[in-house]
């Protein structure tokens, strides 16, 4: 089995920083690239096109803020990443890169919306698991630490 690109979908959320933990792990011992991609929210501006770039110089500052959580963290353990920052939607924007790039592997977090609420909204991690070219490891939000660590060691 080869690891050398890991996408991994960022957000704000406790669940991609646990999904980060494991893709850190998967790096670390195949040698891999992490490709940390951030969906940013929509630009919605109807005020001109000065308005227009002011909110978008907005919404980019705060997805740079996002990224560079994950990039810190890449970066203390030595991990070669490379950035990505797409618009929305997310699920697309993931199915697309990973087969652009040929990853060879999607790590990434589940926030746990109830089976309803995902039956009915479609969620994000239900569409990239049932779209993508490649295997998908979903990381879900009842992952203590102690698991957490144990389960990221791989032989």
């Amino acid at each position: 089995m080869k690891l050398e690109r890991i996408l991994l979908p960022v957000d704000k959320s406790d669940c991609s920083i646990k999904a980060t933990q494991y893709a850190l792990s998967y790096a670390e011992q195949f040698g891999s690239t992490i490709h940390l991609l951030h969906c940013h929210k929509p630009v919605f501006c109807f005020n001109g096109e000065k308005e227009f770039n002011k909110v978008k110089a907005r919404i980019y500052s705060k997805a740079e803020t996002c990224i560079e959580v994950y990039r810190k963290l890449c970066e203390e353990r030595n991990v070669p990443h490379e950035e990505i920052i797409l618009e929305p939607p997310a699920s697309k924007a993931i199915i697309d890169t990973a087969k652009e790039m040929k990853a060879d592997i999607i790590i990434m977090g589940s926030s746990g919306k109830s089976d309803f609420k995902g039956l009915l909204e479609g969620s994000v991690t239900h569409k990239v698991i049932h779209m993508a070219e490649c295997p998908v490891l979903v990381i879900n939000h009842h992952v203590s630490a102690t698991e957490e660590s144990e389960m990221a060691k791989v032989s």
